[in-house]
């Protein structure tokens, strides 16, 4: 090219006009010339992000590429999952699953297969169903449906669920602790000691359980009388 060449008439992105020289007729150097044809390379932009960049590399022809491509892929997948909260409660959530499953026993597992498959039929009736918010918005009045659970009703579709109140159930105080009456102490044969502690000839054991109810008033009655009977005091 002679050195007193023209220079070409093109710009670049950047709003520069191009260095080259040229002798072609339309003043553009072969690039520009190209460019104009429609004839050139597109631009390709620069990747930066690794993640793009790992996920072209697991297509790599070379199998080694291939491999640390993968396993480099999947350590950022760990990290990025490590910094969310939301995913990493996720996956601790379906570790956890993952665990109870592995503990199932045979009958368990079937109840959970009954109550999937009951879900399922679920989900294909609501599927045939209208879309209740598209009801209300157009202020459609919603037909009478049938119950899932006994089949009735009208077969266009389920009713929307009510506002039901549900009974609070009462919760019953639990009964005082028994504790023998006092006037029955010298029919069962307690005494009460000097230091004032309550003593019976057979023990505190036997003491512990006529107070708390363990041995039947009755029953403590008839075994003193018993003991008496034999010492002759009766």
């Amino acid at each position: 090219m002679p050195k007193n060449a023209p220079r070409c008439k093109g710009w670049d992105r950047k709003g520069i006009q191009c260095g080259r020289t040229t002798n072609d007729p339309s003043g553009l150097c072969q690039i520009h010339s190209k460019q104009q044809a429609g004839q050139a390379t597109q631009f390709q932009p620069t990747i930066n992000d690794p993640m793009e960049i790992l996920q072209r590399l697991l297509h790599s022809p070379d199998e080694s590429i291939r491999l640390r491509a993968a396993e480099k892929y999947l350590d950022r997948l760990d990290k990025e999952m490590d910094g969310c909260p939301r995913c990493a409660a996720s996956a601790k959530r379906n570790a956890s699953r993952a665990d109870a499953a592995l503990r199932l026993t045979d009958v368990q597992r079937l109840e959970v297969q009954e109550h999937i498959a009951c879900i399922n039929e679920l989900f294909a009736l609501a599927a045939t169903q209208p879309n209740w918010e598209d009801m209300k918005r157009m202020n459609a009045q919603p037909f009478d449906g049938p119950n899932w659970k006994t089949g009735g009703g009208d077969s266009r579709g389920p009713v929307p669920p009510q506002n039901v109140v549900k009974e609070v159930p009462k919760v019953e105080e639990p009964p005082e602790p028994y504790c023998l009456d006092p006037k029955y102490f010298d029919a069962v044969g307690l005494s009460r000691m000097e230091n004032g502690v309550l003593a019976h000839a057979a023990g505190d054991d036997v003491r512990d359980q006529l107070l708390d109810g363990r041995i039947p008033l009755e029953e403590g009655i008839r075994q003193e009388r018993l003991v008496k009977k034999r010492l002759g005091l009766l």
